[in-house]
């Protein structure tokens, strides 16, 4: 016999896996930024490039982190 999933433990099972995903990107921005940051420290020639590019992946993990407690709020609600 095969398992049967009810569709309600399959979408739950799913939002699930997305909200992992979306904490793994989060994590990978936050940690790419401070690498980015520490290389930008050790290359003056790079500096405000490397900079630049840390202070974006910032923003986009804040923007996830928004986006998440967006979706978190509407599956409370």
């Amino acid at each position: 016999m095969g398992h049967r999933y009810s569709l309600k433990h399959m979408a739950a099972h799913h939002e699930e896996t997305e909200e992992r995903a979306l904490w793994a990107g989060i994590v990978a921005l936050e940690e790419g930024a401070s690498l980015t940051r520490r290389l930008a420290s050790l290359d003056s020639m790079q500096r405000e490039r490397l900079e630049n590019e840390a202070a974006l992946k910032e923003q986009l993990a804040a923007q996830v982190k928004n986006s998440l407690a967006k979706l978190q709020r509407v599956e409370i609600a």
